[in-house]
């Protein structure tokens, strides 16, 4: 069992440049996103217990680009009052499917 999840924790972080502290990442993330003009965040790894970089997920994005939203704000697809354009991850792929 450890053996697999050994084998598992490299393919998702073997890869991946590790950073020791949190402010490097962000250094790091901030620049690559000025060079690629895609949002790029720091976050810290489960596996290896470092920080890598990586792209930001589309929940992350929005929130990015948009002004902070009233909590009177409501999801697209279900209409229940949240933060964002949809309450969660679900409300988003089932809007995606309509």
């Amino acid at each position: 069992m450890e053996n697999e999840i050994s084998k598992y924790s490299w393919i998702r972080c073997g890869r991946k440049r590790r950073y020791e502290n949190v402010g490097s990442a962000v250094r790091v993330a901030k620049l690559m996103s000025k060079r690629t003009g895609g949002w790029l965040i720091a976050y810290e790894c489960i596996d290896c217990g470092g920080w890598h970089v990586g792209k930001a997920s589309y929940d992350q994005e929005i929130v990015r680009q948009q002004p902070k939203r009233m909590a009177k704000d409501r999801c697209n697809y279900c209409g229940k009052v949240c933060h964002g354009v949809y309450c969660d991850v679900t409300c988003r792929k089932n809007a995606g499917k309509s």
